[in-house]
C-alpha cells in the first residue's frame, strides 16, 4: 500500500514536470525531405500527392515518404501554374504571364487529367476559393472573375468587375467573399455568384488570405507581416491584431495554419502563435531559394520554391534523430508494431523511472513511473490511439535516457 502511495504522489508530480518541461520547449522547424524540380510557384498537399505549380504547368509528387518524396506525373497548361484550389478529385489552377484558368480532373490517383481550359481572362491569377458550381478569382488587372465550372471541360466566365488595385488575396466563408488588394480588404456578398454585391472595406495594403479552421478569424497577408481580422459577423470584420514579420518588403505568397500556429512564407518560413498578438515569429526556417508557396497539413510544412518542394515537420520532437533502438544490446522494444501491450528490455535501470510517449507532434499522450528495471518491463498501450508514435524511458537517478518510435495498430 506504502507503495502504490508513493507511485502515485511520484506519477502527480513528476508528470507534471514533464509536461511543463516539455510545454517550456521551444518548438522548431526540422527538414524531412526535398524533390528537386524546375520552380515550384505553389503545392497543395492531398493525402499522398503533393502538386506543384510549375513551368510551364502541373507536377504531382508521391510523398507518402515525407523524407523522400517522388515524381510521378505531370500536365502541361499554357503557362505557369500559381492560384490553386483543391476540391472533390478537382484542381482548379489559375496562371500568369500567358493568362489561363484550368479544371483538372484528379480522380485517378496520382495522374493529372486537364478537361477544361479558359482563356477568357486577363492578368495573373494568385489565389482561388470554390462555392458550389462556381470559382471566384482575381487577377493582376484589378479584375474579380466568376467561372461557372458546373461542366468541368468547358469552365465559362459568367462575371467579370473591377476591383481595388492588385487584388492578389481571396477568401470566401459561405456567401461572403473577401478580396486583399493594395487597397484594402474588400467585402463582398456573392449569395447570387453571378452579381456579387460590395457590402465593405476596411483600409490597409494586403495580398493573400487565409480562414482560420473555424471560419470565424481571417488572416491577411501584407509586407510587414500578417493581420487578424474576427469574421464571426462575416460582412462586419473586425481588426484584432498583427504578427510582425522579421523580413519586410513585397509579398504575394499564401498562408497556411495548424491548429495554434500561423506560417508565413517570405525570404524564409516563419510561424507565429496565433494566440499572441503584435509580436515576432517564434520560429524561423531559410530555404535558400525564393519561396513561393506553402501548405500546411497538421505539423508537417509543404514549401514551394524556385528550387522544387521542401518538406519540413513543426515540432518538438525531430523525427529524424530518434532511431528505432539505441543500443540493442542496452534496450529493446517488441513487438514493433504494438496492438495492446509494448515491452521494453534494459540491461538495468535502477531507481524511479519516467516513460513518456508523444504524438507525431510532440505532445504527451501517456506518462507513467515505475520502479526499476532490471530485465523486462511491459507496458499497456490499450488506451492509446492508433498511430505513430515515439516514447522516452528516462532514469530519475542516474540521468540516462533511451529514446524510440513505434507504431500503434
Amino acid at each position: 500500500m506504502k507503495k502504490s502511495v508513493i507511485l502515485i504522489f511520484l506519477s502527480t508530480i513528476l508528470l507534471g514536470i514533464s509536461v511543463s518541461n516539455l510545454d517550456a520547449q521551444t518548438r522548431q522547424f526540422y527538414f524531412l525531405g526535398h524533390y528537386n524540380s524546375n520552380p515550384s510557384f505553389n503545392t497543395i498537399n492531398q493525402g499522398n500527392f503533393n502538386f506543384l505549380g510549375t513551368f510551364p504547368g502541373l507536377k504531382v509528387l508521391n510523398s507518402s515518404n515525407l523524407t523522400n518524396p517522388y515524381y510521378v506525373n505531370s500536365a502541361s497548361l499554357p503557362f505557369a501554374a500559381l492560384g490553386m484550389h483543391y476540391e472533390n478529385n478537382f484542381l482548379y489552377v489559375g496562371g500568369g504571364m500567358m493568362p489561363f484558368f484550368a479544371v483538372v480532373d484528379l480522380s485517378v490517383p496520382g495522374a493529372l487529367n486537364v478537361v477544361g481550359v479558359s482563356n477568357d481572362i486577363t492578368g495573373t491569377n494568385y489565389q482561388i476559393v470554390k462555392s458550389g458550381n462556381y470559382c471566384f478569382l482575381t487577377s493582376t488587372t484589378d479584375t474579380l472573375y466568376v467561372f461557372d465550372v458546373s461542366v468541368p471541360f468547358n469552365p465559362v466566365v459568367v462575371h467579370r468587375s473591377k476591383t481595388g488595385s492588385f487584388p492578389a488575396g481571396l477568401a470566401l466563408k459561405g456567401s461572403t467573399l473577401y478580396i486583399g488588394s493594395s487597397d484594402g480588404l474588400s467585402v463582398y456578398d456573392v449569395s447570387s455568384p453571378v452579381s456579387p454585391v460590395l457590402v465593405n472595406t476596411m483600409s490597409g495594403s494586403f495580398s493573400q488570405l487565409k480562414l482560420s479552421q473555424s471560419g470565424n478569424q481571417l488572416y491577411a497577408n501584407h509586407s510587414s507581416g500578417a493581420s487578424l481580422y474576427d469574421v464571426s459577423n462575416a460582412l462586419n470584420p473586425s481588426m484584432l491584431g498583427n504578427f510582425l514579420s522579421t523580413f519586410s518588403g513585397p509579398v504575394i505568397n499564401p498562408l497556411g495554419i495548424s491548429s495554434d500556429r500561423l506560417f508565413r512564407v517570405v525570404g524564409q518560413v516563419e510561424a507565429f502563435d496565433i494566440a499572441t498578438l503584435n509580436s515576432g515569429p517564434v520560429a524561423s526556417y531559410v530555404i535558400p531559394a525564393q519561396i513561393n508557396g506553402v501548405d500546411v497539413q497538421d505539423s508537417i510544412i509543404f514549401v514551394s520554391s524556385l528550387d522544387g518542394l521542401t518538406i519540413l515537420k513543426y515540432g518538438f520532437v525531430d523525427p529524424l534523430s530518434i532511431s528505432e533502438s539505441i543500443n540493442d544490446k542496452i534496450l529493446q522494444v517488441y513487438p514493433n508494431p504494438v496492438k495492446d501491450d509494448f515491452s521494453i528490455t534494459v540491461s538495468s535501470m535502477p531507481g524511479w523511472n519516467l516513460f513518456v510517449i508523444y504524438n507525431s507532434t510532440g505532445k504527451v499522450v501517456h506518462s507513467e513511473i515505475c520502479d526499476s528495471i532490471e530485465n523486462e518491463r511491459v507496458f499497456s498501450l490499450k488506451n492509446i490511439a492508433n498511430g505513430n508514435y515515439f516514447f522516452r524511458l528516462s532514469s530519475l537517478k542516474n540521468n540516462k535516457s533511451y529514446s524510440g518510435k513505434f507504431t500503434k495498430l
